[in-house]
């Protein structure tokens, strides 16, 4: 006998049906029938470097979504282990296998999606949680999933038909630091790696105008390292003294933020250098920003930034 009231079932039985349709025509590499969704879905992630901060709206923007997440595996299958809850209210979990195109790495994800039901017919908001496994490469700092660093200061102590198949370049200013994620590996150069490290210092509102070299030297082993051991500057102390306002989850961890957008920033750079984005004037914000020129010069929309103003470094 069902546990619920029994109209409350049906309804349970009745999404439960939709969401395993829409789930399974993922499983099979046929595109679902995105009428679940509501038209207005959002979808945005903070995991490198699938999307790199970006805000993806509607259903061509999930297609997309999808698309960039996909493109950098050979081949890949997708997994529905369950679907659990009641009512209005389902929760699927999902194991995502894949290999890497270029390099082999095999990827084991497992990930859930939480579905709130607007009405008995079509409608579905998604929430995804998400957890990530990478077998044969280890990533430094893990806790922070934003990519690995390295560098002359890291020396102190079964295929989808919505699949992309073009491969990005990676981006390459010089060999003196080196960012890997999965298969993507940015080289920079020691000016432009310094120069996006003190940017997003900035961004994020820690730093405020231009630093000395010795609190750039600091600012750059806290990217790096993921902390001033020895610090060269009062940047440095100031770090060390409040370690406990900067270091915690990826969301509130300042070198996590810091790593994002210097990877961020990289990606976006050698989108624009390939021709699949341009950089135009927003004379909305007064700003710079990145437009899409195979959709009407669409300017991409990026996940706003926390700030840390609150214990921002002062001279």
């Amino acid at each position: 006998m069902c546990p619920i009231e029994w109209s409350e079932c049906a309804i349970t039985a009745a999404n439960v049906e939709k969401l395993r349709a829409y789930c399974t025509a993922w499983e099979m590499g046929t595109e679902p029938d995105l009428g679940l969704l509501d038209p207005e879905v959002v979808f945005e992630d903070d995991i490198l470097p699938d999307h790199a901060g970006e805000v993806y709206r509607g259903h061509a923007g999930l297609v997309r979504a999808t698309r960039t997440w996909l493109q950098p595996y050979e081949e890949f299958t997708i997994e529905l282990d369950e679907i659990l809850g009641s009512g209005d209210r389902l929760v699927s979990t999902h194991r995502f296998l894949a290999t890497a195109r270029h390099t082999g790495i095999r990827t084991e994800l497992r990930y859930a999606y939480v579905w709130t039901f607007r009405d008995a017919r079509t409608r579905a908001e998604v929430q995804p949680a998400l957890h990530r496994k990478h077998q044969g490469r280890k990533q430094a700092y893990d806790r922070d999933a934003a990519g690995r660093f390295r560098g002359r200061q890291a020396k102190r102590p079964g295929n989808s038909p919505i699949m992309d198949t073009a491969r990005r370049g990676n981006y390459e200013s010089g060999s003196d630091y080196v960012l890997e994620y999965g298969e993507l590996r940015f080289t920079f150069n020691e000016r432009d790696f310094t120069e996006r490290v003190e940017q997003a210092a900035c961004k994020l509102g820690f730093v405020g105008g231009s630093l000395g070299d010795d609190e750039r030297e600091d600012l750059v082993n806290l990217a790096v390292n993921g902390e001033v051991t020895e610090p060269h500057s009062d940047l440095g102390e100031h770090i060390n003294e409040c370690w406990s306002d900067l270091n915690g989850p990826s969301e509130r961890s300042l070198v996590h933020w810091i790593r994002r957008l210097v990877f961020r920033g990289a990606w976006l750079d050698q989108r624009v250098m390939e021709g699949e984005l341009e950089v135009v004037f927003d004379e909305e914000h007064s700003s710079f920003g990145y437009a899409q020129p195979d959709r009407n010069f669409e300017l991409i929309e990026l996940s706003p930034e926390p700030s840390w103003r609150r214990v921002a470094y002062r001279r």
